[in-house]
C-alpha cells in the first residue's frame, strides 16, 4: 500500500511538472508570435521617410523617390485616373521640374497615423514653399505605406 501511495504521488508530480512545462512553452511561444507593434516607433521612421521624399523632391532624384513605392503602388490625385508603375516614376519627373522650376520646398505634417505592422495610413497636410519662404500651395494627403522586405514604401499616395 504504501508503494502504491509513493508511485501515485511521483506520478501527479511527474505529471504537474509535465503540464508546467508545456505551459511555459505555450507561453514563451505565444510571446514570440504575439509582437507588440510600436506605432510610436513606426510614427518616427514615416516621418523620417517624409523629410527623405521631400529631400529627394528638392535635389531633382526621380528615381529616388520612384524607389520609395512598393510594388504595386498607385498615385491618385484630384479627379485624374490612378498613376500606377512605371507612370510613377514619369509623374515624379513632372512634378520635380515643376518644382525646381519654382525653387518649391516641400513640407509634410502627419496629422494622424494609425495601422499595423503591415500598414500603415497616414493622414497629413503638405505645404509648398517657394524660396522666399512664401506659401504657393497647401493641400492634405492620405498615404498607405505597406511595409516591404522590412522598409516602409508608399502603396497608395492619395493628393486631395
Amino acid at each position: 500500500m504504501k508503494n502504491r501511495i509513493t508511485f501515485i504521488f511521483i506520478f501527479i508530480a511527474l505529471l504537474s511538472l509535465c503540464a508546467c512545462q508545456q505551459e511555459n512553452g505555450g507561453t514563451r511561444e505565444t510571446a514570440e508570435k504575439t509582437r507588440v507593434f510600436d506605432l510610436r516607433k513606426a510614427g518616427n521612421e514615416i516621418k523620417s521617410l517624409d523629410s527623405l521624399f521631400s529631400e529627394k523632391l528638392k535635389s531633382g532624384d526621380s528615381v529616388g523617390l520612384a524607389a520609395m513605392y512598393a510594388k504595386g503602388a498607385a498615385m491618385v490625385s484630384g479627379k485624374k485616373e490612378p498613376i500606377v508603375g512605371e507612370g510613377i516614376l514619369s509623374a515624379l519627373g513632372g512634378w520635380i521640374r515643376s518644382s525646381r522650376k519654382n525653387n518649391s520646398t516641400i513640407l509634410f505634417t502627419t496629422t494622424d497615423l494609425f495601422g499595423d505592422e503591415q500598414y500603415l495610413i497616414e493622414t497629413g497636410m503638405a505645404v509648398t514653399r517657394n524660396d522666399s519662404l512664401q506659401v504657393t500651395s497647401e493641400g492634405k494627403y492620405i498615404v498607405v505605406w505597406k511595409k516591404e522586405e522590412g522598409t516602409w514604401k508608399l502603396f497608395r499616395d492619395i493628393g486631395l
